[in-house]
């Protein structure tokens, strides 16, 4: 039975393994999930028999928010888990008295996003690293 939790220190090397078997990895470490916690305001993870299968994270600003991390093992994809865990977020975002989504999607993924009303904007979304790429 799976269960959709609010992310727990003891699901981080889970969840680095889950980032990496989705390309999602980024070189990213238990210290920048702390991080990701404390600013975040929606960290969830669904899990089947403690398992970390999927997680979402998104922050909000009092009015806008931003979905980040929306990642689901590979193994487990078209078994509406990342729905699950879009549709979890938005009811809490909701809640918290989010107006807008906003997310960046890879071209694979915007069908995915499309049938759960997403649309792409008019305008694009600029970017400017301010930090050199992190090495392992």
């Amino acid at each position: 039975m799976y269960k959709i939790l609010n992310v727990a220190k003891k699901d981080f090397p889970q969840i680095i393994t889950l980032l990496k078997k989705c390309d999602l990895d980024f070189k990213r470490r238990a210290s920048d999930l702390e991080q990701a916690k404390k600013i975040s305001s929606v960290f969830l993870v669904y899990k089947d028999k403690n398992k970390v299968i999927g997680i979402i994270r998104a922050i909000f600003d009092g009015h806008y928010c931003m979905l980040f991390d929306l990642a689901v093992d590979p193994k487990f994809r078209k078994q509406n888990i990342g729905k699950l865990l879009m549709e979890e977020a938005e009811k809490k975002l909701k809640k918290q008295g989010a107006e807008y989504v906003f997310l960046n999607s890879s071209d694979k993924a915007v069908s995915f996003y499309k049938k759960l009303g997403y649309k792409k904007p008019k305008t694009n979304p600029l970017i400017k690293y301010l930090k050199k790429k992190r090495k392992h």
